[in-house]
């Protein structure tokens, strides 16, 4: 059934006071969102947050999200249980636990929340082997990873690099391209190349190998993290290969002539959501490192953590 709750009562959000940074997030009492008859509600467990949050709270993507009024609530990754469902949702109902993301920077609907309201196409069932914490990592990030190596339409034997390799999305994408039989190189700080290592990688350091490595050419570059790598990245790339870019705000320029350069976003799959956690269950694909999990309302001191670099992995947010 369609959600009656009542106005009656609010619940706890995290909060934008303006675009200037951590300093303007807010744990405010708000009305829980309504949905409608596509929609499901969901009590959030767990809120991820991610690199595209910490650019939102600076106004990166202001212009998208001028429609808006502040205070804006927060958030696009979280898993927890469904609360109620749309008239025209049949395949959810009240207590089925799942994961997905809601769209925050075009709807204004986040996730950093008691509840949030998402249609039920960014939804997807979540398998119980994996905590609220562990799920909440995957629907951005495993999403975008698919989309790149949809996109590219990756064979056996395309050689492929992916710059940041070690992170979040970098993980999904590393794997979804060894699925697919290709030849993975991955760049990393010095920190993190046993991480691709392990994975079975060539493991490139992004500061000192990325600009003199002499290696037969890339059918495909996979950008995500955007500036200095991915310039750098072009002229390793093969005639009539391809650079797809995850980091819309930061594509490179191209400089030879005969290479296609590209950027994506993240698009709503549901299928391929239940397919990237049910593999996360079996370990056949890595989940992103947790690096913290906070209380909702320590959410402020986590993005100024976050902001000064004191925190790594994904932070979770647990209402």
């Amino acid at each position: 059934m369609e959600s009656t709750a009542s106005r009656s009562h609010q619940m706890k959000a995290v909060t934008l006071t303006s675009f200037s940074g951590p300093e303007a997030i807010a744990i405010a009492d708000v009305d829980p969102p309504s949905i409608g008859p596509n929609d499901v509600l969901v009590n959030v467990e767990a809120a991820a947050i991610g690199p595209w949050d910490l650019k939102i709270i600076n106004g990166a993507f202001a212009a998208i999200t001028r429609h808006i009024p502040f205070p804006q609530v927060l958030g696009w990754d979280f898993a927890g249980t469904v609360a109620s469902v749309g008239a025209n949702v049949t395949h959810f109902a009240e207590g089925d636990p799942v994961l997905g993301y809601s769209p925050q920077l075009f709807t204004g609907v986040g996730a950093f929340a008691e509840q949030v309201a998402a249609a039920a196409s960014f939804v997807a069932s979540r398998p119980l082997e994996l905590s609220p914490s562990q799920a909440a990592t995957v629907p951005v990030c495993g999403l975008t990873a698919q989309k790149l190596i949809d996109t590219a339409e990756v064979q056996r034997g395309d050689r492929v690099l992916i710059l940041g390799a070690a992170g979040a999305v970098g993980g999904f994408a590393t794997q979804l391209a060894l699925d697919a039989n290709a030849h993975v190189s991955g760049t990393a700080s010095t920190a993190d190349l046993d991480v691709l290592r392990a994975r079975g990688i060539q493991a490139i350091d992004r500061i000192t190998d990325l600009e003199t490595l002499e290696e037969e050419p890339f059918d495909l570059v996979i950008d995500l993290v955007g500036a200095h790598a991915s310039q750098a990245a072009i002229p390793l790339i093969r005639a009539n290969g391809r650079l797809i870019s995850a980091v819309p705000d930061n594509v490179p320029h191209a400089t030879k002539d005969d290479v296609e350069i590209s950027a994506i976003g993240v698009n709503p799959n549901p299928t391929a959501l239940a397919r990237l956690s049910a593999a996360a269950t079996r370990g056949a694909i890595p989940l992103p490192k947790v690096g913290a999990e906070v209380a909702l309302d320590q959410a402020r001191d986590a993005f100024i953590a976050l902001a000064r670099g004191e925190l790594s992995g994904k932070v979770l947010l647990l209402p």
